[in-house]
């Protein structure tokens, strides 16, 4: 499992949105959750399906000097398939 952005290096700018890629080599569920802001609404989201690769779109939190955020994904599966990554 492993999260990919397209936020700057120098930092996000506030309410504008940003892409997180996150992705795993075997098709497995994924949760991502941010430290702030928002993807889709909400500070998690989970796929329906199984899948290698999903993409989600991240809008920035208002921010001051010392704003940040992080995000952690788990990619996992269950039944007969008892695989779990996660990746920060």
């Amino acid at each position: 499992c492993a999260i990919a952005t397209d936020v700057p290096t120098e930092g996000f700018t506030e309410g504008s949105s940003y892409t997180i890629t996150v992705t795993s080599t075997t098709s497995l569920a994924q949760k991502l959750t941010c430290s702030s802001g928002d993807i889709g609404g909400s500070t998690q989201v989970n796929t329906d399906s199984t899948t290698t690769s999903q993409t989600y779109t991240w809008t920035a939190p208002s921010c001051d000097s010392s704003s940040s955020a992080s995000f952690r994904a788990l990619c996992g599966a269950g039944g007969s398939i008892d695989e779990m990554w996660y990746a920060e």
